[in-house]
């Protein structure tokens, strides 16, 4: 079995020289031209994937099968374009690298329910699969909020959330996992 690790960390410190140039990766924010008619929203992220480096991450089932948007942009910020379509869908997004965009179910922290009120706090853990390895790049949401976390190569993790949420783990080919 080949040992991804070294590749990982290499990946790892080459977001961190990214993300410390921050102002100058604001500016060259990927662009798509699109001219799209009564698309679905999973038409719109394969156009999006094919013309970018990003690639999209959702649950099919988020994602409703009306083919009603209408696009047509010419050199758009993807984000301005996420927005777009979906709003009014009860879906958000959020860029967790340079090359990856997770699709999320919009939540509303105002449903009067007294666990909302309680004070957020930090929860760190790690995420290994059956053999003891860890889960790096499983996502981390909290049911019921908008908070994400990304496991990172040695699969830790920190995210805020209430007492009595629950969490869900994540990961492409694996099934989610809730624990509180």
């Amino acid at each position: 079995m080949y040992n991804y690790r070294p590749f990982l960390k290499g990946i790892i410190i080459l977001v961190i020289m990214l993300l410390g140039g921050l102002g100058v990766r604001a500016q060259s924010t990927p662009a798509v031209t699109l001219d799209i008619k009564n698309a679905t929203v999973e038409t719109v992220l394969q156009r999006i994937e094919e013309q970018t480096q990003y690639r999209f991450s959702y649950q099919h089932s988020l994602l409703d099968k009306k083919a009603d948007i209408t696009l047509n942009v010419e050199n758009a910020p993807v984000t301005e374009v996420l927005g777009q379509i979906l709003s009014g869908r009860n879906l958000t997004f959020t860029v967790v690298s340079p090359k990856s965009i997770v699709i999320l179910k919009k939540t509303s922290d105002s449903s009067g329910a007294s666990s909302n009120k309680a004070p957020l706090k930090q929860i760190t853990g790690k995420v290994m699969d059956e053999n003891g390895e860890p889960l790096t790049g499983a996502s981390i949401t909290v049911d019921g909020g908008s908070a994400l976390a990304v496991a990172d190569i040695d699969g830790n993790f920190t995210i805020k959330a209430r007492p009595g949420q629950t969490l869900t783990v994540s990961m492409v080919g694996m099934y989610p996992v809730k624990f509180k």
